[in-house]
């Protein structure tokens, strides 16, 4: 896949959008293109960079609640 079109404007203080990050991720594992060029790319800082970069995932694999889902007493009579 390719990257994304560059109209990334992220505002500091809310969260990068993940297909950015995986944009960002993909240029510097499989591009070889290096933080620096990602910073101003981006308009990032080193840190931000270097933190999307470690991640293992870009985006959560599982979700929050793990186990088996619990039912309430009148979900439980409903269901049978």
């Amino acid at each position: 896949t390719t990257p994304p079109p560059l109209d990334f404007d992220h505002e500091k203080g809310f969260e990068i959008p993940t297909k950015y990050k995986e944009a960002i991720y993909q240029l510097h594992w499989f591009g070889h293109v290096p933080v620096s060029m990602l910073q101003v790319c981006y308009k990032l800082g080193e840190s931000s960079v270097r933190r999307i970069l470690s991640y293992d995932y870009p985006e959560r694999k599982r979700p929050t609640g793990l186990g088996q889902p619990t039912f309430s007493r009148t979900h439980k009579s409903t269901l049978l």
